[in-house]
């Protein structure tokens, strides 16, 4: 009897123990937007980015990168925009998905050294395990996803809450919107 109760004890200390390994990485995920990620006036500092080469692009907001200094590649999502999906399991691809892949991919070929920015505001990963970051190319000092929203590749998202440079990406979004570039004169 106290054999089993020390080994029911056991299991539950390992599952709390557990639990409290989940919340704590949930927690630390959080952090990036925590008072101090924040300037006086409540707007969200700018953080350093890292380094990373262009492997592959995925679709119209999804790439493949190598991160200077780290092992084996990361897939990363763009934050700001939400490009036409193209065909999943052999289904169809959205109207404009291909379009929105294409000027990515031309925007990002691959080799291509980027700057992968987090933002302070958002998770660093999303629920599918990809990094969040804005993409910067260093050459040419181009906002990849302002490139992509001005082009009509497809709309601006905020998943959660505001990110930084939101302002800037609507903008960018309403101009494409009116002159019924790309997405918006294909598919609306």
């Amino acid at each position: 009897m106290m054999k089993a109760l020390r080994n029911s004890g056991t299991r539950i200390a390992v599952a709390l123990a557990g639990a409290g390994v989940l919340f704590l990485g949930a927690y630390l995920l959080a952090l990036p937007d925590t008072p101090d990620a924040r300037t006086g006036d409540g707007s969200p500092r700018l953080v350093a980015g890292e380094t990373a080469t262009i492997q592959r692009v995925v679709d119209g907001d999804t790439i493949i990168v190598h991160r200077n200094g780290a092992t084996g590649t990361d897939r990363v999502r763009l934050i700001g925009i939400d490009t036409p999906e193209l065909g999943h399991r052999n289904g169809p691809d959205e109207c404009y998905g291909t379009e929105a892949t294409a000027l990515l991919s031309s925007l990002l070929p691959e080799d291509t050294e980027v700057e992968l920015r987090p933002d302070p505001t958002q998770l660093q990963v999303d629920k599918y395990g990809r990094l969040l970051r804005h993409i910067q190319i260093p050459e040419t000092n181009t906002n990849v996803v302002l490139e992509l929203l001005g082009a009509g590749a497809g709309p601006e998202y905020t998943y959660d809450k505001p990110y930084q440079g939101q302002a800037g990406y609507r903008a960018a979004e309403a101009a494409a919107r009116s002159q019924a570039a790309g997405y918006w004169g294909a598919c609306r």
